[in-house]
Parts: structure tokens; sequence; C-alpha cells
């Protein structure tokens, strides 16, 4: 009996904590994609959109491409109420169904980096806005995306990408993020 009792004890102890291993990684997932939704949200309320566009829905569509480490985190701003629209978040499977679902704001999974070049050509000149959850997502001709610097959450944004899809953007935002410079410049 011992001995059947020891391997059962290793591998419930060993068990629980891959578990809780798992648990505490998704709970920082959940954590950041939270964070996210909440830089998404003040996005949305300080990005304009043509009025052909905003006159179509009661809402604001953030549609998400690709798998993201916490859906839950994103979908947290779900029905909540910016510029007298509420927010829906819902996810794509292709580019195309980007335009014809008619979202407002397109996120871009990490996973989908390889596609990043696709996405951006086909939504060029239409009025969504693309971001990024990955840091050259912008420099690569995105409108805006995600980085971290001083390991704080930030956005960069692309204001020729965002310019050429119709969009502007309010001055009070502008201030708070970093701007990729026009092609031919360097920061510095």
């Amino acid at each position: 009996m011992a001995r059947l009792f020891f391997p059962r004890l290793v591998i419930l102890v060993v068990s629980l904590l891959l578990s809780h291993a798992t648990f505490a990684e998704s709970k920082t997932d959940s954590r950041e994609y939270h964070l996210k939704a909440a830089f998404l949200r003040y996005v949305i309320k300080y990005v304009n959109w043509p009025t052909e566009v905003t006159s179509k829905s009661p809402s604001s569509t953030l549609c998400i491409y690709g798998e993201v480490p916490s859906l839950e985190g994103l979908q947290s701003i779900t029905g909540k109420v910016v510029n007298d629209k509420s927010i829906v978040v819902r996810t794509i499977s292709s580019i195309p169904e980007g335009i014809s679902a008619q979202c407002n704001l397109v996120f871009v999974s990490k996973q989908k980096q390889t596609e990043q070049d696709q996405l951006i050509k086909a939504y060029k000149g239409l009025p969504i806005l693309t971001f990024g959850d990955m840091p050259t997502f912008a420099e690569a001709g995105g409108a805006m995306g995600f980085y971290v610097v001083n390991n704080n959450l930030a956005i960069m944004i692309n204001s020729e990408a965002v310019q050429q899809s119709k969009l502007t953007i309010n001055p009070k935002m502008l201030k708070l993020v970093t701007i990729v410079p026009p092609a031919g410049e360097t920061a510095g």
C-alpha cells in the first residue's frame, strides 16, 4: 500500500504545482489584457471616425484578429459606453471579415504577426483603425501598436497610416503617445 501511495502523492503534488503555475500565468495574462482593453477604450474615445461610419451603427466595434492569451481581458470593455456608443468586442477569423463585419478597430494579435503586411495593405485607406499587439506594428505601416518602455505599456502611432484611413486623433491623445517619424526621418 505504501508503494502506491508515494507515487500518487508525487503525481498529485506535481499536478498541483503545474496547475498553480498555469493559473498564475493566466492571471498575469488576464491582467495584461484587461490593461490593454482599457488602453483600447481610451483609443476609441480619442479617435474620430468619419460621420458616414459613425452614423451606420449605434456601437463601436472592436474586432480581434488572432488568438490572445486572455480574450476575457479584452472583452472586459464590452458594453462600456464611449462617445455615446456602446463598445462591442468580437473576434474575426480572416482579414476580409474585418471589412464585412464593419469593424471600427481591428486588434491584431501577436499570433498574426506574419500576416501584418497583408492586413495593413488590405485595410489601407479604409476607415478602420488597425492596432497591433506587437512593438513593430506601427513602424510597419499599421495605425497603432502596443510596445513596452521602462516596463510600462505604451502606444505608438503611425500618423500617416491614421490619415490614410480618414481618421483623426484628438490632440489630447497625441501628447501621451509615441509617434512614428515620417519615412526618411529618425527619432532622436
